[in-house]
C-alpha cells in the first residue's frame, strides 16, 4: 500500500503484483480512497479560525490567525450513541451540545 499526500489530504491506493508504483504517485486518476484530518472547527456552529493583521505602533502590518476554543469533548447524538465531537466553547456554554458523563 502507499501513501501519497496531496493538499493536506492524504491518498491510498492498493497496488497489484506487476504495478508501478511510480505512475501512481502522478496520476489522481488512479486513486482508491481519500482520508481526510480532523479540522480546527466547530461541529455545532462551524466557528473557525479568523485570520487578519497585528498592527505596531509605527503602523506596520503583519498578517496573524485568531483560533477558536475548539475542544474535543464526549457529546450524545439524538440516537443515544456517545462520540467525540470537537466544539467551541460558545456552544459548550450556551447548552447546545449534550454531554456524556
Amino acid at each position: 500500500m502507499l501513501a501519497i499526500k496531496r493538499r493536506y489530504v492524504l491518498y491510498y491506493h492498493t497496488f497489484g503484483k506487476n504495478d508501478d508504483k511510480s505512475k501512481y504517485a502522478t496520476y489522481g486518476s488512479n486513486i482508491k480512497k481519500e482520508v481526510h484530518g480532523m479540522s480546527r472547527k466547530c461541529e455545532i456552529c462551524g466557528k473557525g479560525q479568523v485570520s487578519g493583521n497585528n498592527v505596531s505602533h509605527s503602523m506596520r502590518h503583519t498578517r496573524r490567525k485568531w483560533n477558536a476554543n475548539i475542544q474535543q469533548v464526549r457529546v450524545v447524538d439524538e440516537k443515544g450513541t456517545v462520540r467525540r465531537a470537537n466544539v467551541c466553547t460558545r456552544c459548550m456554554r450556551s447548552g447546545l451540545v449534550n454531554r456524556a458523563l
